[in-house]
């Protein structure tokens, strides 16, 4: 994903989030690609039953998330 974050170090974590009926649920999330390096990606299995993961599982080119 494109988005403007704080520069990071390589181990370091961002909190991923979706607005879920009205409000922001988010979960702190590793991630995947090098300091710099574009576009973000973010590694994550789908939980059954898990509120976060199984919206994220479901996300479209262009829908908004939080990070």
């Amino acid at each position: 994903m494109a988005a403007e974050v704080t520069p990071f170090k390589a181990g370091q974590f961002g909190k991923f989030a979706l607005d879920i009926n009205g409000e922001v649920v988010g979960r702190p999330y590793s991630f995947v690609n090098a300091p710099g390096e574009m576009p973000l990606e973010f590694y994550f299995i789908e939980v059954p039953g898990g509120l976060l993961t199984q919206r994220m599982a479901m996300l479209k080119v262009g829908d908004p998330v939080w990070v």
